[in-house]
């Protein structure tokens, strides 16, 4: 037996030393990490309008995601994870959603972000001559038919607490309703950008996302990279 124990701890010796990597080899064989530069990506179709309240189209998804950010967004499992708002509760009868804004985040224009804005979004897709792609899902929300008939100049069911503290309530108890906030058409814009343009802010869109847009001529849509993100 112990003619055996000796022949056994050499091969064991060997089967770990030839599994440990020599010393500096897994730092060497890292790649460089590439700071910059451009990213080239064909788009199957140009895209009709970047507002996101307004866009029905697939191939402008991939754009307004990199413009524009919402209170809450997916991740790669489809949870609802914080974007613009760092947290939120939900009341107990679970009508009343209140949201805490992230700090310091600005628009391409350079203006802060405030509960106001989204105050203003969302009353912008409940507003009858918009046709929003996103009305139905928005119509649960408290006073929104009152508004759309014009029986109320505000969205009851909207409110700005604070700079940084958005409230929405809902008529009913809605499962999906963070989902809802999490869509393509819940990004937040800005106000003066939108009357300044008009029908046009989904060809000049201003958001908070990681790129902005620098051109758009024909099928050549180009954005550079939000320093300020």
């Amino acid at each position: 037996m112990r003619r055996l124990l000796l022949p056994l701890a050499v091969i064991l010796s060997l089967l770990v030393s030839c599994q440990q990597e020599p010393a500096g080899h897994s730092e060497q064989a890292r790649p460089e990490v590439k700071r910059g530069g451009v990213y080239r990506a064909p788009l199957p179709w140009s895209p009709r309008t970047l507002d996101p309240s307004l866009s029905t189209d697939i191939y402008a998804v991939t754009l307004i995601q990199q413009i524009f950010d919402g209170l809450v967004q997916f991740d790669q499992n489809l949870n609802v994870v914080p974007a613009l708002a760092t947290s939120w509760t939900v009341s107990r009868d679970k009508l009343t959603y209140t949201f805490t804004l992230r700090e310091g985040v600005r628009f391409h224009n350079g203006r802060l972000v405030t509960a106001e804005d989204f105050v203003y979004s969302f009353t912008r897709i409940l507003n009858p001559k918009e046709e929003s792609s996103a009305l139905n899902f928005f119509q649960r929300v408290k006073g929104a038919a009152a508004y759309r008939n014009g029986e109320s100049n505000e969205v009851t069911g909207l409110r700005a607490l604070d700079a940084r503290t958005f409230q929405v309530t809902i008529d009913e108890p809605y499962a999906p309703f963070l989902s809802v906030l999490s869509m393509i058409s819940s990004k937040v814009v800005p106000k003066e950008e939108v009357e300044q343009w008009g029908k046009e802010f989904g060809h000049h869109p201003v958001g908070t996302g990681p790129f902005r847009l620098e051109s758009w001529e024909g099928n050549r849509v180009v954005l550079t990279a939000n320093n300020d993100y």
